[in-house]
């Protein structure tokens, strides 16, 4: 079986990308499409077509006006391409630009059957109308997410088919990067942590779904006495002004340490080594990688029941839920800053077990094999 892969993102050498891409290429003929920020092994023929120019880029108009350009050159040649070398199946990971999505997927689709991975049943962040994601998803043969709770969303949003959506489960995170260089930042961050019995962590683009800002309330109002530091690292959406409202207060806690902006590996390495749980303050979310960057460190991890993340957290065992409201945040926080760190290592060790048996990619890249032969012309 020839298969294409495509995925403009295509970011670091430890993401779900990576994991598919090698777990498939034992198994079938694969070539992947994606971006120059994508590392992986010589058995992969990769094309790395997407943004060459604007992915060396700082941010602004003229970027987004270069990356837009990039987008559509991309899906030309990728067209041409697929015309020319007779795929059995496109597997698309990532869509970045629905409207022209849409007509991608539709020249695509005379030449092929098409996959789709959902990995959030709508966007993070609400730029574009649920009827072109409806389209998008009338155009294509099946549908993976990685959850039960997805499949119930998607089918709530959308009229789609049930025996259209399959669920194959999100996989382990490989070759993450465990060391570190320890420049002046983090050697004044290590000076920080040192007078603190634990350190709770969030990582991540920070925009009101993720809901940072009631995180940062409930520290503020329960835990600015205590002997736990909460460290915030991350963009921030330029919409997201509940978390600009608290931004001023946080800044004036000694126990909250604020890093802005994108995080560069190395530092994000330490602050993932160093910390003891990784905090998942969720309003709404499908599912979250953040949970597979922790097992691989052997981390716990705190999260709200959003999405598909309890099908793959056992409360108190391989992690920590809680309802999505302000109250049960607050005490699972107290819950855990009371409990021995023995606990927390022994949480983020069963989590590290159960994600590498469970979550491994020979078993995940069997089940995308078979949702292929399904549609296979």
């Amino acid at each position: 079986m020839k298969v294409l892969i495509i995925d403009p993102w295509g970011n670091g050498n430890s993401s779900y990308l990576h994991g598919i891409a090698e777990g498939l290429s034992k198994k079938i003929n694969l070539c992947l499409v994606t971006s120059r920020g994508f590392h992986s092994k010589d058995n992969i023929k990769i094309k790395k077509i997407f943004f060459p120019i604007s992915d060396r880029l700082k941010g602004g108009f003229f970027r987004r006006m270069i990356r837009g350009g990039e987008y559509i050159l991309a899906y030309l040649y990728i067209i041409f391409y697929i015309r020319k070398s007779r795929f059995d199946v496109i597997h698309v990971q990532w869509l970045l630009w629905y409207k022209l999505d849409v007509l991608f997927l539709r020249c695509i689709s005379l030449f092929c059957p098409i996959v789709y991975t959902a990995h959030n049943a709508i966007p993070h962040i609400k730029s574009s109308s649920n009827k072109e994601l409806e389209k998008i998803y009338k155009i294509v043969d099946k549908i993976i997410v990685h959850g039960g709770a997805i499949k119930r969303e998607l089918l709530d949003l959308f009229q789609i088919s049930t025996n259209k959506i399959n669920i194959i489960p999100h996989g382990a995170y490989i070759n993450v990067k465990k060391t570190y260089i320890e420049d002046e930042k983090i050697r004044g961050i290590k000076r920080l942590i040192q007078n603190y019995n634990r350190v709770f962590l969030f990582e991540g683009y920070i925009f009101y779904n993720k809901g940072v800002d009631r995180l940062v309330k409930i520290w503020i109002d329960d835990f600015a006495c205590g002997n736990e530091l909460l460290i915030i690292a991350g963009k921030v959406n330029e919409d997201y002004k509940e978390f600009t409202t608290v931004k001023s207060e946080m800044n004036i806690k000694n126990n909250i340490l604020y890093i802005p902006g994108f995080i560069e590996e190395n530092l994000m390495t330490f602050l993932m080594q160093t910390s003891d749980v990784f905090v998942l303050p969720y309003r709404h979310a499908s599912m979250s990688g953040v949970i597979f960057s922790a097992a691989a460190y052997k981390k716990a991890v705190l999260s709200t029941k959003v999405g598909a993340i309890p099908e793959y957290i056992i409360d108190n065992e391989t992690g920590f839920l809680c309802s999505n409201n302000d109250q049960a945040l607050r005490k699972k926080i107290s819950e855990i800053s009371s409990v021995p760190k023995t606990k927390l290592i022994d949480v983020g060790e069963a989590l590290f077990v159960n994600v590498m048996n469970e979550y491994n990619w020979n078993k995940i890249s069997d089940e995308t094999l078979d949702v292929y032969q399904l549609i296979e012309r």
